[in-house]
């Protein structure tokens, strides 16, 4: 299923909106991270451990905070709002089913 860019939340607009004013080609593929956090290392690992079966690249580490286990899960993609919409339900869901959270993403501006 297609989402439609009017399934984008205010946080993933801000960023393709932040992309476009920086004078990134949104038509071609970028280095997206995107950022997920678990209060267990356990539950940070078995994240890494799906989100590298769909193919992203993942490193974990305890975050800055020095409680909370960050997940960091790049991929290229073009960054379409489809895409976008798609891919922050399904990192969401991670999350979420791991008692995690999805803190968004960023990515590099490509021209």
């Amino acid at each position: 299923m297609i989402a439609p860019e009017s399934t984008l939340s205010a946080t993933d607009r801000a960023v393709l909106e932040s992309l476009r004013q920086s004078g990134s080609n949104l038509s071609l593929p970028h280095v997206v991270e995107h950022y997920l956090y678990f209060l267990k290392e356990a539950a940070a690992r078995a994240a890494a451990k799906i989100l590298r079966t769909e193919g992203y690249r993942v490193e974990v580490r305890l975050g800055a905070d020095g409680i909370s286990w960050l997940v960091l899960a790049s991929h290229a993609v073009t960054p379409a709002p489809a895409t976008v919409a798609r891919t922050t339900l399904r990192l969401e869901e991670i999350a979420s089913s791991l008692g995690g959270e999805y803190d968004g993403w960023e990515a590099t501006v490509v021209r």
